[in-house]
């Protein structure tokens, strides 16, 4: 059995680096967003 990743987007947050994301989330921190590969949006 064999396993395969595909990656569909990227998460676009104002963070640098692992070591600057909050533990938790909190509904009035930064604007985050999801951005889909374009050959998946229709």
């Amino acid at each position: 059995m064999s396993t395969k990743l595909n990656f569909i987007g990227h998460i676009r947050t104002p963070y640098q680096s692992i070591d600057e994301c909050p533990n938790n989330i909190s509904f009035n921190g930064p604007l985050c967003r999801l951005e889909i590969n374009d050959e998946l949006v229709s």
